[in-house]
């Protein structure tokens, strides 16, 4: 055995009735660092030719000549990890729990990194941008893929959880036999490849799939609802958790996410919560601190990239009636939510670089407000997860980081706010006092 602290040679090896080789060996943990403690090591296996025949009866080997057979070189983490939904007097918690010590979840959901040719790698060669943000745990978003093997890597070296959705999103899915065998195999490939990153904290079903069916009145257009609920069961509910059960069954299933939809009281008082009143809803900041979930996956406000992507994808004036610039926002409304937010807090703006500055300052304000919001409100609320981490397009988005992996202005004020000391200034909870915390989150 070759470690890090050198070969190894063992002597008690037993040879057993069916021509196997057993011993026993210890391994010390050397490199205790974020959640797992890694270790590598190198087993050369060679053949055995010098023992007496036993019968019946173990035998000790007396020494090892022949050919080479195999070596395997591997790096594993140790650790333990749950998700605690245990109930409590105000609904049920949602917590992980990393070596018996509850964590607050810090992070972005990750989207994939590209339209096209690739899935993760680009990201996972920026890991050192999660780091630096002082997040530990990344979602990845059921609209794209499983994880790749150098994303998973990257995060196991650098102590960055990962939260991974199976790629099922906003749509109700057949469950139909074909289809079905279809899923499992892929998803027995993938949980299996998987299972032994120590990065792994949690598998869920879906994205918004069950909040969809309760809050977008999907339950109300599908001509059958009986077989839609079964078809959700069949797919969430038994078999991808099944799967779970059966190779990696020390990681836990959450069946969707969010477990209940934003504007429904169970939203914050039980599982997750995707709360988008701020954006969708047209709310202003403030109401950040009054919606604080259990565990916050997902939440933001769009702003602008980086001033040097602007630079080189925008094209001046920067306004919806410029085709050349419109085309980098996707979402429909999202010109009038932006402007809506700063004009409550400018008189105006001009159709160039302040546009871009501004949109960054309003953003910021608002992903300040709600990750202190989540901070301030341990143990009730034990995670803030932002949408989103990354760009696969060079969009005006939710993102902290753009689609040329540079820092934008939000990503800033969100390294702040996560930093294991934080002093923060609640002015909105009462109009006449100010009141000051001072949160650690480095035990």
């Amino acid at each position: 055995i070759t470690t890090e602290e050198g070969n190894k040679e063992f002597e008690n090896m037993m040879v057993l009735d069916n021509n196997t080789l057993e011993t026993q060996f210890g391994l010390t943990v050397n490199d205790v660092d974020n959640y797992v403690a890694q270790v590598s090591y190198e087993l050369d296996a060679r053949m055995y030719l010098a023992f007496k025949p036993a019968s019946g009866k173990e035998e000790r080997v007396k020494k090892l000549v022949g050919l080479y057979i195999d070596s395997v070189k591997t790096r594993f983490g140790i650790r333990t990890i749950e998700l605690s939904q245990k109930k409590d007097k105000y609904g049920s918690e949602f917590c992980f729990i990393v070596n018996g010590k509850p964590i607050f979840a810090k992070g972005a959901n990750l989207v994939p990194s590209a339209m096209h040719k690739e899935r993760y790698e680009g990201m996972a060669k920026h890991i050192d941008l999660v780091k630096e943000c002082n997040m530990n745990m990344l979602r990845v978003w059921g609209g794209g893929y499983y994880v790749d093997e150098q994303m998973y890597e990257a995060c196991d070296e650098k102590g960055i959880l990962i939260w991974q959705d199976f790629p099922f999103a906003c749509a109700l899915y057949p469950a139909t036999k074909d289809y079905l065998a279809e899923v499992e195999a892929e998803a027995r490939q993938n949980v299996l490849r998987i299972s032994s990153h120590p990065s792994l904290a949690v598998w869920c079903g879906n994205n918004e799939i069950w909040e969809g069916w309760g809050n977008w009145s999907w339950d109300k257009e599908v001509k059958d609802t009986a077989l839609a609920v079964k078809n959700y069961n069949t797919l969430f509910r038994e078999l991808l958790p099944n799967i779970v059960n059966e190779y990696c069954p020390t990681i836990d299933y959450t069946h969707s996410s969010p477990l209940n939809g934003w504007g429904r009281k169970e939203s914050l008082t039980e599982g997750d919560c995707h709360y988008w009143g701020v954006w969708w809803g047209d709310s202003v900041f403030e109401t950040y601190t009054r919606k604080v979930p259990r565990f916050m996956s997902e939440y933001g406000f769009q702003s602008s990239p980086n001033k040097r992507t602007v630079e080189k994808y925008f094209t001046l004036p920067y306004s919806k009636e410029n085709k050349g610039f419109a085309i980098h926002q996707k979402h429909n409304r999202g010109f009038e939510l932006i402007e809506n937010r700063i004009l409550e807090r400018f008189d105006s703006y001009s159709k160039d670089e302040d546009y871009i500055s501004k949109t960054s300052i309003v953003a910021s304000e608002a992903f300040s407000i709600g990750i202190e919001s989540h901070l301030r409100a341990m143990p009730y609320c034990m995670g803030s997860l932002t949408w989103q981490l990354n760009e696969p397009y060079p969009a005006i988005g939710w993102s902290c980081i753009d689609f040329e992996y540079l820092k934008k202005d939000v990503y800033h004020t969100i390294q702040k706010s996560f930093a294991p000391v934080v002093i923060s200034i609640d002015k909105y909870s009462c109009q006449d006092t100010l009141y000051i915390y001072v949160i650690n989150t480095s035990w």
